[in-house]
């Protein structure tokens, strides 16, 4: 790595071994646990432990179900924009499962709601948005 901070060889080897099965927030949170000093002397950040991962080439944990579509995957699914599965998912219309309350979000779609994909279901959520129209941009 080409910079100023470098962490030990066994803190690297230990965000390794945790990045199988944990987010680099869990990562963190366990190392000020445990009482890891950072290489800054500050409490480890999930932006820390996701540098050691980009510098050392480690990926992140793979998370998410067989079963389950990311957000880009269903906005194929149902020919619509990923803005409009954010959408959707904030108005309850599909269910998704996130971690630590943010992203990323994985979609398991019921019967009913993959059946009603592409224009039936898009028709089927433009009736129930109705009820929740987008407010509209502020004019200049």
């Amino acid at each position: 790595m080409a910079d100023g901070l470098r962490y030990p060889a066994a803190v690297v080897d230990r965000v390794r071994d945790l990045a199988h099965s944990l987010l680099d927030v869990q990562i963190a949170e366990q190392f000020n646990r445990e009482g890891h000093p950072s290489a800054t002397s500050t409490p480890y950040a999930a932006k820390m432990i996701q540098w050691i991962r980009r510098g050392h080439r480690i990926p992140p944990a793979a998370l998410q179900k067989p079963e389950e579509l990311t957000v880009q995957q269903a906005a194929k699914h149902f020919e619509v924009s990923d803005g409009s599965v954010y959408y959707w998912i904030e108005r309850r219309l599909l269910q998704a499962r996130r971690l630590h309350g943010g992203r990323p979000c994985w979609i398991t779609l019921s019967a009913s709601e993959d059946g009603n994909c592409g224009t039936g279901y898009a028709n089927q959520a433009e009736s129930k948005m109705a009820k929740y129209p987008k407010p509209l941009p502020a004019e200049v």
